[in-house]
């Protein structure tokens, strides 16, 4: 591997496929993807830096108001994660750090109708796993569609 060139390297894979939506993070939303590849026919490792999710969410027959949440966690290996991303606020002079939830605003609202939206995070941790679940109260459980395309570079 020493003094080889790095290439451009990309992953595609669909993480969730109509998946109904519980109203907390249940383990049936959830998908946990390795960013780390290593190839032992040409002794290669791929890293992938960024990833982008393309989200397609149905709201349930006759629901308002509901909307889409992610939870995004990494981790060192499979069994390590639940380690959780992370926002800042500051104020006052004091920095104040919260753990993420991603509420997708303008997803949701009318019923049995379906919303798309992509989104591109950084990725410097060897495993992630995304979580999703509806807000509110819903009756009717809608359905999300995940797909992701992760890019990086092979060593």
């Amino acid at each position: 591997m020493q003094g080889q060139a790095s290439h451009p390297a990309s992953l595609r894979q669909t993480l969730l496929s109509a998946q109904e939506l519980p109203n907390d993070y249940d383990t049936d939303a959830v998908a946990e993807v390795s960013f780390m590849n290593y190839d032992d026919d040409d002794d290669t490792v791929s890293r992938f830096d960024k990833v982008t999710l393309y989200i397609s969410y149905t709201t349930g027959a006759g629901e308002a108001g509901t909307k889409l949440v992610m939870k995004v966690e990494t981790g060192v290996n499979s069994s390590d994660t639940g380690y959780r991303s992370t926002a800042k606020s500051a104020s006052s002079g004091a920095i104040d750090v919260y753990s993420s939830e991603y509420t997708f605003q303008n997803m949701g609202g009318a019923g049995a109708t379906n919303y798309k939206a992509s989104f591109s995070i950084e990725n410097f941790d060897p495993y992630m796993q995304f979580s999703f679940k509806e807000s509110g109260t819903p009756t009717n459980h809608g359905t999300i569609t995940v797909k992701l395309l992760a890019s990086g570079k092979t060593l």
